[in-house]
């Protein structure tokens, strides 16, 4: 999810509710997947040092949040 210059990388076990709750420009991918914490942990971890502190929201480049959709997609199982 985008929101201006930032970006969430989170699992959420409702999604349509939170959406509501939530200012964002955009919904860039999301993924259903059996293995949600696994996938949200690597992908956390390999963006830490792009982590505001304290809060699920990252600032990355626009080659960065494609690296998310690849990665989304290749660690996702389904």
């Amino acid at each position: 999810m985008r929101y201006k210059d930032l970006y969430k990388i989170r699992i959420n076990e409702n999604l349509l509710r939170r959406l509501g709750e939530l200012n964002r420009d955009e919904i860039l991918n999301v993924s259903r997947c059996s293995n949600f914490k696994f996938v949200e942990k690597e992908i956390r971890d390999s963006y830490i040092a792009k982590r505001l502190p304290q809060t699920e929201y990252f600032r990355l480049y626009e080659n960065e949040v494609e690296e998310v959709h690849k990665l989304l997609s290749q660690l996702s199982e389904f």
